[in-house]
């Protein structure tokens, strides 16, 4: 029987427009695995996080699940949030830090101090 690493590492070498697709989604796996991290550690549930989040259980879900698409990024800054994570940009030269109010209407990028 086929493992999922055995199928994917097959159909990297195999595939090379799925390999560069693989290779593009990386930020977004990162972003969910942390937030799936964050949410089991603190023993929390999807639906906690929603309530925390001002959001609702499937959009949690579908983040989670990785059909993030149909959540925008300020639901996704607000789960974060509601998780204690704090999201960074980081450019080629610097740290980018990114701050998310949500009574304000937006967040602000800048550079990082230090």
């Amino acid at each position: 029987m086929t493992t999922f690493r055995q199928f994917l590492k097959q159909h990297l070498e195999t595939h090379p427009a799925f390999a560069e697709r693989w290779r593009s989604n990386k930020p977004m796996r990162d972003i969910i695995a942390a937030i799936i991290k964050a949410r089991i550690d603190r023993k929390l549930t999807q639906a906690d996080v929603a309530g925390k989040a001002h959001c609702t259980i499937n959009d949690v879900h579908c983040l989670e699940s990785g059909n993030g698409r149909s959540v925008g990024i300020k639901k996704v800054l607000r789960i974060a949030d509601a998780l204690g994570l704090k999201m960074v940009l980081v450019a080629k030269e610097e740290e980018l830090d990114i701050k998310w109010d949500p009574d304000a209407t937006g967040f602000t990028i800048k550079p990082k101090e230090g």
